[in-house]
């Protein structure tokens, strides 16, 4: 999670490359400020590549990342990629990071798990 919310990425400019030429994802332009294109970039690419440039290992190992904006009743679901555990998931791992979207408070949240 400190990777895509503390970080640019590697390349930088990363949405501008093929998956085999990225090292890290970064979602940010500045600490925990998010950038929309990139976001939005993530979200069009290869949920296996992306799987693997995280560094989430193993076929068992499954995630989802989703960004969500607080509106007047809590937090609504702006951007998600990936997949949602189900009931027979096992060691669901939860990371959150507080940041800005648009300008607006916004949570991003990384679920791992096993299934």
């Amino acid at each position: 999670m400190s990777l895509l919310m503390e970080t640019k990425g590697l390349p930088e400019n990363w949405t501008q490359y093929p998956t085999d030429d990225i090292y890290s994802f970064g979602l940010v332009d500045e600490y925990l400020v998010v950038n929309r294109t990139k976001l939005n970039d993530l979200s069009a690419l290869d949920y296996n590549s992306v799987k693997e440039i995280l560094g989430i290992l193993g076929p068992d190992y499954e995630f989802g990342f989703e960004v969500s904006v607080m509106g007047d009743e809590g937090y609504i679901i702006d951007a998600s990629f990936g997949l949602v555990p189900d009931s027979n998931s096992s060691e669901v791992i939860v990371v959150s990071r507080e940041c800005i979207l648009d300008g607006d408070l916004a949570r991003a949240v990384l679920e791992v798990w096993k299934r």
